[in-house]
């Protein structure tokens, strides 16, 4: 079982068997979990010695770890963190579905982290900017406690500015014995169910409770006042806000081992620095929240102007707000901290500035051409400027391969460049070394096997699309149905250009099957008349 545990409070809450749950077999890590301190994370009624937590709520842990409870992913924070690398890749190219879905991967190994909680919500923040009207696809298998948060996640990664699914990924986390990532979601949905033009008593009262769980005296009393102006015909609602009341000030304001009012924000004195510090988590920022934040980093970087961390962020608060002139400004900074430093991370956020301008001017001659069909000045634009994005971005991602030559994910991008180029030889050399990363087998053996078809290599075409239909698992889908489409076109080529009977047999029963399910799907009626035609010369043959 895994370990999942958040931060604990100084109230002990017994021992495994103490909260109904059997002390399991954990197979211990040589390290295990860290916080930003580099200590022991904790589960709920655990202690932390080793970080296995043996002495208290063991692995899975915590409300998570109780009874009836199903086995999780083995606690591995490398394996988490080699996930986030990914996925911060995946982000920085604009590739934020998939980079969302390797933030929940890591997490799902490291469910306490708050780096990879936080990143996956720029990572949403990201994608519902760039798809308004769409929703993130992401496997997850929901099993244990930690699957429920991570589903809990997901679903308000999708709608950012919903209360109730921030509050539903704190309640969440906090079942699953993840405290400090339970604070975090509940602190925001508070903030959200605060901005809501119906503003609920229920919701409010919800919170209350949450917050209590997890120790959050303050919050709790807060949100159980605003409940009781809400609805102040509840009078067990004003009792329960004076228990939470005395509740904090027992405890000195929250968790008594942090010691600082307000729980997870240490050493928070002065009301500047409190504001500044709610500005940068803030998950949907207005107007003028990026604008201080923006101000504030421009102050930095005079007084540091040769620091590169100083210099990207105020290209990376310059970017979220995100205007042309931002990008420009944004893009000078990126190139000066490559110059100093050599760091290609540097080099490659600017490339991601200028892949995104030239994305916008594609598209903005794509709705040209598409709004005037009959210009043909117009077409050949668009099609002379779509020949110089491919070949710019290919020349970025074969720099980026060079300089992270492990990163299935880069080779995979460079792979479908050269594919779309029409390069077969250097499209096949990169996508058969992307096939190994487990997210895009389907997809590299699907190209893998197209460029083999582009070839005519039959024999290698026909292997890998039965690769790829294998890997998928799945054949009515689209992905299913393309799949078997190219399997079928690639057994007529085998057929054609070697005379083989069993190929074209083969391929009829495809195009048969293909046509059942959709008659109209690409030129299906074509290929089944061009192989009926072909079985009747090889039978007579």
């Amino acid at each position: 079982m895994a370990i999942f545990g958040g931060k604990k409070k100084k109230e002990a809450q017994g021992t495994p068997e103490s909260n109904g749950a059997k002390e399991p077999d954990p197979k211990p890590n040589d390290n295990g979990p860290k916080d930003d301190a580099g200590k022991g994370k904790k589960g709920k009624g655990g202690s932390a010695k080793d970080g296995t937590g043996k002495d208290g709520a063991g692995k899975g842990g915590g409300k998570g770890g109780g009874k009836g409870a199903e086995p999780g992913p083995s606690f591995n924070p490398e394996g988490a963190a080699r996930f986030f690398e990914h996925a911060r890749t995946a982000h920085e190219t604009t590739n934020y579905e998939y980079a969302m879905n390797l933030w929940l991967s890591g997490l799902r190994l490291d469910a306490s982290s708050m780096t990879g909680l936080e990143a996956f919500f720029t990572s949403a923040q990201a994608f519902n900017a760039a798809n308004p009207k769409k929703k993130p696809k992401v496997d997850l298998q929901v099993k244990t406690p930690v699957d429920k948060y991570l589903a809990a996640l997901l679903n308000w990664g999708g709608k950012l500015t919903d209360a109730d699914a921030a509050l539903r990924a704190g309640e969440a986390a906090s079942n699953a014995g993840l405290d400090e990532p339970a604070y975090w979601c509940l602190e925001r949905a508070m903030g959200l169910a605060k901005q809501a033009k119906r503003p609920s008593h229920l919701t409010f009262k919800k919170l209350m409770k949450l917050f209590g769980d997890v120790g959050a005296y303050n919050d709790a009393v807060e949100c159980g006042t605003i409940a009781v102006q809400l609805n102040p015909a509840d009078s067990d609602l004003a009792n329960l806000v004076k228990n939470f009341s005395a509740q904090a000030t027992m405890s000195q304001g929250g968790y008594d081992d942090v010691g600082q009012e307000g729980g997870f924000r240490k050493n928070i004195r002065d009301a500047a620095k409190q504001k500044q510090l709610q500005d940068e988590e803030a998950i949907s920022k207005d107007e003028g929240t990026i604008e201080r934040l923006i101000e504030r980093a421009r102050a930095d970087l005079e007084e540091r102007p040769e620091d590169p961390p100083t210099i990207n962020a105020l290209a990376k608060r310059l970017l979220e707000r995100g205007t042309p002139r931002d990008e420009k400004e944004a893009y000078e900074h990126y190139k000066k901290a490559y110059q100093l430093t050599q760091e290609f991370r540097f080099r490659q956020a600017a490339d991601d500035i200028k892949m995104r301008a030239w994305r916008r001017k594609l598209m903005a001659l794509e709705k040209k051409a598409a709004d005037n069909p009959a210009d043909a000045n117009a077409q050949q634009e668009l099609e002379s400027a779509r020949k110089d994005v491919l070949e710019a971005e290919t020349k970025v991602y074969a720099a980026r391969v060079e300089a992270y030559p492990t990163d299935n994910q880069l080779k995979y991008e460079l792979g479908r460049r050269y594919f779309d180029q029409g390069q077969y030889e250097d499209a096949i050399a990169n996508l058969q070394q992307a096939q190994g990363e487990p997210k895009l087998r389907v997809r590299t053996l699907h190209m893998l096997a197209q460029s083999f078809l582009a070839m005519q290599w039959g024999d290698e075409a026909v292997t890998t699309f039965r690769q790829a239909l294998d890997a998928h698992g799945r054949d009515s889908d689209d992905t299913g149905m393309e799949i078997n489409y190219g399997l079928m076109d690639a057994l007529l080529t085998k057929a054609t250009d070697h005379r083989e009977l069993d190929a074209v047999v083969e391929a009829d029963k495809i195009a048969s099957s293909i046509a059942i399910k959709n008659i109209s799907f690409k030129e299906i009626r074509q290929k089944r008349d061009a192989i009926k035609k072909l079985i009747a010369e090889l039978r007579q043959s």
